[in-house]
């Protein structure tokens, strides 16, 4: 059998550009070597990826949609080889896996597998404060809480196309493949590790509500992010840690977290207390 290769795509944008040099440091730890890089075209992004002596594949000129970062994930997926895996994550999220990824690419290809997926581990700073990330220098010290807030909050899909074996295109959000069976699929659970929760989180949620392109097409992900607004509105700008049944160190690997378990009663009431919140406005 061939060597496979892996190639990490990524799209670099928003207000959360600080997270660019730990992601870089990040994925070097596990070994990628060849990163495929669509920036968005601002400035900030573009200084940091310059700093570091990154110049991104493609500078993407026009306002970000799901479907334009779809469009790039599958174009770079199609053009790869046979024996290429690409790494798909976005700029907040880090992905841990049980195993090196060669292991795992040798287990996926053993088992005729062209994709795993992975489920978001949110993760928090102490007390649910959303810090300013430029006074941070190691993100999982100074985000050392994990919840699924993402799913048991909001109702999002939270599952991830974390690995995918060129030839087979993603959905938007790379949440699901597109024309392949789910057993085509391993369940994994890879931990992708969500660095969303800074100071930059709450211009970046209202930018999603008021953006008519995501409002008119996409209104599930307004009502995902008027949801969050709520939550944080709700709780003097912090993260509900208590609500949020976080914990320190928590994951799938360790047993605190199950990835497929259906929300707690009490974030089901939780989220019916913001709709209704919704509706009185």
């Amino acid at each position: 059998m061939k060597k496979s290769n892996i190639t990490l795509i990524s799209y670099f944008g928003g207000t959360n550009y600080h997270l660019i040099p730990h992601f870089f440091d990040y994925y070097h730890g596990l070994g990628i070597t060849d990163f495929y890089i669509i920036a968005a075209n601002e400035p900030p992004v573009l200084q940091q990826l310059e700093q570091l002596h990154r110049k991104p594949d493609i500078i993407d000129t026009e306002e970000y949609t799901a479907q334009r970062k779809q469009h790039y994930l599958n174009g770079r997926i199609s053009q790869g080889k046979t024996n290429e895996w690409f790494l798909l994550t976005d700029m907040d999220e880090f992905c841990v896996f049980r195993q090196t990824l060669p292991e795992t690419i040798r287990m996926l290809e053993d088992g005729d597998y062209v994709a795993m997926c992975g489920y978001f581990i949110d993760r928090h700073a102490e007390g649910g404060v959303l810090l300013d990330l430029n006074d941070v220098s190691n993100l999982w010290s100074a985000f050392p809480y994990c919840s699924q807030i993402t799913k048991e909050v909001s109702f999002g899909n939270y599952r991830k196309m974390v690995l995918v074996k060129s030839g087979n295109l993603v959905g938007r959000g790379h949440h699901s493949l597109l024309d392949r069976k789910e057993s085509a699929i391993h369940p994994g659970p890879v931990e992708v590790h969500h660095f969303k929760w800074d100071s930059t989180v709450i211009p970046r949620l209202l930018k999603r509500c008021h953006t008519k392109m995501i409002v008119e097409e996409r209104p599930h992900i307004a009502q995902e992010s008027l949801n969050f607004l709520h939550m944080l509105t709700f709780n003097k700008n912090r993260i509900p840690l208590r609500l949020a049944h976080a914990m320190k160190n928590g994951g799938f690997y360790n047993g605190t977290l199950k990835p497929l378990a259906k929300p707690r009663l009490r974030f089901r009431i939780f989220a019916k207390i913001i709709r209704l919140m919704m509706h009185q406005q």
